[in-house]
């Protein structure tokens, strides 16, 4: 076991310390298998319940074909299925246990997000009524109602196992559509969406609306949600280069870097080993920008009749460094997804 596994999972040091003991003196290496969607209070609860050795005995037997499989994410889901269906008697605890995660370690940076889209006040007084609407809400909102946005944690599983029973795709390139999508269908419920909302389809922050899918460092998202505000005041269309040249003017005066290197930024420290790091990973989050602009450009160019200042090939212009432009998006423009239980088995949403 490293401790670097654990350290990452916690905010408080001393907390994971006492964790890190506690496992370590129990068993020893934890499974591989588990680790994508759970953290180390998993196993402490495990451990409590006194079912451990049952289910970590199953995992083991597991872990050959798991570093064979194809598709990881589905091979854990169905495992852990058939394990539980198989031991009905430990099926309440282990399912508990899996509940019992801390939420701001699953939901941290898609909370921080999400807290400026939705009025968390209205949707405490209204979720039953919002849920019940049956409304193909992002996949980001179902996660953050799950983890973040809930008021009886129960009720909400039990609405959204009835009213949301499907894995459902996000239907728009940029979730914050859906949800002004959502103001106008009910607008009894329109408080729910923040202000800010509505100004997005028009600003350049909609490209930092859906968050990359993959960060280097505790900082990188931290400093993405700092550009989406910065972004505001910016209207489509704007130049590619001026948007990188804004990013690396931004991170300058942050850090007294330049972009590409690593560099601690107090201000995006909000816990783990690699707190307020920002790192060189935005040599390659910048052509993913830098495209996603270009279609958002495009768009406008079309609505209004400028046709001749389309970008067809992308590709041909942005610059990308060691990976090509496809390699780009298919690492960090991947689709969203999460897990959830969904009347006692694991579902991945995505």
């Amino acid at each position: 076991m490293t401790r670097t596994f654990l350290f990452e999972s916690f905010k408080d040091i001393r907390e994971t310390d006492e964790l890190i003991d506690y496992v370590n003196n129990y068993a020893g290496v934890l499974p591989k298998s588990l680790h994508s969607f759970t953290d180390i209070r998993y196993y402490k609860n495990l451990i409590k319940h006194g079912v451990y050795d049952e289910v970590m005995g199953q995992y083991g037997k597991i872990e050959e074909s798991y570093e064979k499989s194809d598709d990881k994410n589905q091979f854990k889901i169905d495992e852990f299925n058939r394990f539980v269906k198989d031991n009905p008697e430990v099926s309440e605890i282990l399912l508990n246990c899996l509940h019992a995660r801390d939420e701001n370690i699953f939901m941290d940076f898609e909370s921080q997000q999400f807290k400026k889209y939705i009025n968390r006040e209205f949707w405490k007084e209204n979720y039953k009524e919002i849920i019940k609407t049956g409304f193909d809400f992002p996949l980001r909102f179902i996660a953050c109602a799950e983890d973040i946005f809930f008021t009886h944690r129960k009720k909400i599983d039990a609405l959204l196992d009835e009213y949301y029973t499907f894995p459902q795709k996000e239907s728009d390139y940029y979730p914050v559509f859906k949800l002004i999508e959502f103001s106008g269908k009910y607008p009894e419920f329109g408080d729910l969406i923040m202000p800010r909302v509505f100004d997005y389809p028009n600003s350049v922050s909609l490209i930092f609306s859906r968050p990359a899918s993959l960060w280097g460092l505790r900082g990188d998202p931290y400093f993405w949600i700092y550009l989406e505000d910065i972004f505001m005041d910016y209207n489509i269309p704007m130049d590619i280069n001026e948007l990188e040249e804004i990013i690396k003017d931004e991170f300058h005066k942050l850090s007294g870097k330049e972009i590409g290197q690593s560099a601690f930024i107090k201000e995006f420290a909000h816990g783990g080993m690699s707190s307020g790091c920002v790192s060189g990973v935005w040599l390659e989050l910048i052509p993913l920008l830098k495209y996603r602009l270009i279609r958002l450009n495009n768009d406008y160019y079309l609505n209004h009749g400028e046709c001749f200042k389309i970008i067809n090939d992308p590709e041909k212009i942005i610059e990308t460094g060691t990976l090509s432009l496809d390699e780009i998006l298919d690492k960090y423009d991947k689709p969203f997804e999460f897990i959830r239980v969904h009347n006692g088995e694991l579902i991945s949403y995505g």
